[in-house]
């Protein structure tokens, strides 16, 4: 029976887990679309700009 409550609890936390991906590949998808937005509007303004030259900024994460 403890086993049973064991994999269940467990087999929930992993349906939490793959929600929590497909949100985040959701997400991805939607900032990567605006990273090339914000790419084209800065070649607009500024051709000869080198976008490899601009560093990702660290987010911090609060509690």
């Amino acid at each position: 029976m403890a086993e049973s409550m064991v994999v269940s609890g467990l087999v929930s936390k992993r349906a939490e887990v793959a929600g929590q991906i497909a949100s985040f590949k959701t997400e991805i998808i939607r900032l990567q679309g605006a990273s090339t937005d914000l790419d084209g509007s800065i070649k607009l303004f500024a051709p000869e700009f080198d976008l490899r030259t601009v560093k990702a900024k660290r987010t911090n994460k609060r509690n």
